[in-house]
């Protein structure tokens, strides 16, 4: 039964702020990510998973979404996609479920 989850700004945003205010471990942010991506940012590390969201809300790539964050102390920022599986497990948690 697949849901026809439409990537949506809310989502990014609720991930934004659940790995701001350290509510998501590595792994479930790692749940949340493209599982392909080398390593997950510990949540304590991240200053935010989000830059301009407005630029990225038009970042639609096949059927995820682009999203950016940085590490504390670092230049760099990181791009990730997260995809239809990671939007509707991220819905999960907002829910408060696992």
């Amino acid at each position: 039964m697949s849901m026809n989850l439409k990537p949506d700004p809310t989502y990014i945003k609720i991930i934004s702020r659940l790995a701001k205010e350290n509510m998501l471990t590595r792994k479930e942010i790692a749940r949340i990510v493209e599982p392909n991506f080398p390593y997950i940012p510990a949540p304590e590390k991240l200053i935010y998973v989000l830059s301009e969201v407005d630029r990225y809300i038009d970042s639609l790539e096949k059927n995820g979404m682009i999203i950016k964050f940085r590490y504390k102390g670092s230049r760099k920022d990181y791009t990730v996609q997260i995809t239809e599986r990671g939007l509707s497990y991220a819905e999960k948690l907002r829910k408060g479920e696992k």
